[in-house]
């Protein structure tokens, strides 16, 4: 317990400073833990998440000879390993999008929540590999510069919700735009988010989309709001728009990911690669 307490400590202290050394030591204190190992990855020191990932395809392998392993995700991790390089999404949402669209080619995306338009993105492969067009949406103003020298795809900066011109605050957090959201989320799965604040104007999916001349086929939806993902599906017409695949983030919070799941079940989605989706839920349309 004390080891795992000290391998905590180095972790953040040596992502926090950028101290590959601490890193490792916390990789070495405490190897079931792949966080370090991602970080020191990061820096260009593969051996800690290699070494992570043997042990993990170890776990899969006795999981596959006693247990009859779907096609499906035996698909989608084979697909992850031909775009490892290009793939950018948190959690290889973007191979997931480009496994249920059939690999399509010039298909349509929309990403609510986009951050600095690459590094996380869920939407980058699929509009620089593989010609997709699409809409972005990011409110937080520090990313702007960002999205438009990187993307194509059209930048709407409003942040999106279940009503139209409602007039809120948007909270930017400081050091961490990924976790900007508007203000009334900001205690959202448990986190305590600091930083500053600026009125905005919000939109529908529904008005966005109509403005950006949206076709009613969508391939993907990615949403990660940081806490209003169920009030951004509700501004959204499915009756109107033909979404084939959708990844929405519940971040461990088991309320929330049963009511995005209840609230889209009617729409005939359904939740797929459960196994691999983790702070996400996917779901593809019957």
């Amino acid at each position: 317990m004390f080891k795992k307490i000290l391998a905590e400590f180095n972790f953040r202290s040596g992502r926090r400073h950028h101290d590959s050394a601490k890193l490792a030591l916390a990789a070495r204190q405490d190897r079931y833990n792949i966080r370090a190992a991602i970080e020191l990855s990061r820096m260009g020191s593969p051996n800690a998440i290699c070494q992570s990932l043997m042990l993990t395809l170890a776990g899969l392998r006795d999981f596959a000879i006693r247990n009859k392993m779907e096609v499906a995700a035996k698909d989608f991790m084979e697909l992850a390993m031909q775009q490892l390089e290009c793939s950018r999404g948190q959690c290889f949402q973007d191979i997931a999008a480009l496994y249920f669209s059939g690999k399509k080619q010039s298909g349509f995306f929309v990403e609510v929540g986009t951050g600095n338009g690459e590094v996380l993105s869920n939407t980058f492969m699929l509009e620089k590999n593989f010609h997709w067009k699409g809409i972005l949406f990011e409110p937080d103003r520090r990313f702007h510069d960002s999205i438009s020298s990187l993307r194509t795809a059209i930048l709407d900066r409003r942040p999106v919700y279940s009503t139209d011109d409602e007039v809120m605050e948007f909270l930017e957090v400081s050091g961490s735009g990924e976790l900007s959201t508007l203000n009334k989320f900001r205690r959202a799965d448990g986190r305590f988010r600091t930083g500053s604040r600026h009125e905005v104007k919000t939109t529908t999916l529904n008005s966005a989309l109509r403005l950006h001349d949206a076709p009613r086929k969508i391939d993907y939806i990615s949403i990660d709001t940081e806490g209003s993902e169920l009030e951004v599906l509700q501004g959204l017409d499915l009756n109107h728009y033909n979404v084939g695949f959708l990844t929405i983030e519940h971040n461990f919070e088991m309320e929330k990911k049963h009511a995005i799941t209840e609230y889209l079940a009617p729409f005939g989605f359904k939740p797929v690669l459960e196994e691999f989706s983790y702070q996400d839920i996917w779901l593809v349309r019957d």
